[in-house]
Formats: structure tokens, C-alpha cells, sequence
């Protein structure tokens, strides 16, 4: 066969570690805690990437996140602004 058994083997190897079923092994924090931390770590990271290339003040000289600050510049000013015909049905 191509797929693999859909039984489960509910047999123990003889070398897998027998955990001791007790207090001292259980973890005492709540399960919210783990999904907010995969929430925060998913979510915090690109925010942080995000900061650094296109907000964070590197001084006025060339440096290797100017050319896509500029790219995004042009395409804000691009998007904020008004056309020819647009500022004149403005008026």
C-alpha cells in the first residue's frame, strides 16, 4: 500500500520514556496563554520588520532600506494627490 496505516498503534516501544503521571508534570498555565503567545509572535515580528525598513531614523545619510522608502514615498504622494481634471472639479 501507498498511504499509511490509519489504525492507531496503541503499543509502548521499549525505549520510549514513561512519564510519571503527577503535579510536578503538569503545566500550570492557563491553554489562552499559548495561543496569545502564537498570536503575539506571528503578529510582532512583521510589525517590527515593518518599523525598521519604514520608519525607524537611520540619520540622514544612504542606507540599504532608502531606495524602498522612496519607492513607498512615490506611492503615497501618487495616491494622496489629485490629478489635472481631478483639483479642477475640486474648484
Amino acid at each position: 500500500r501507498l498511504y499509511a496505516s490509519t489504525k492507531q498503534d496503541n503499543r509502548r516501544s521499549p525505549f520510549s520514556r514513561q512519564e510519571i503521571e503527577d503535579d510536578t508534570t503538569q503545566d500550570f498555565r492557563p491553554p489562552w496563554v499559548y495561543r496569545a503567545s502564537g498570536f503575539l509572535i506571528y503578529t510582532t515580528i512583521p510589525i517590527a520588520i515593518l518599523y525598521c525598513v519604514f520608519v525607524a531614523d537611520y540619520g540622514d545619510r544612504e542606507h540599504v532600506f532608502s531606495p524602498i522608502r522612496r519607492w513607498a514615498q512615490r506611492r503615497k504622494d501618487s495616491f494622496l494627490s489629485l490629478t489635472p481634471e481631478e483639483t479642477a472639479l475640486a474648484r
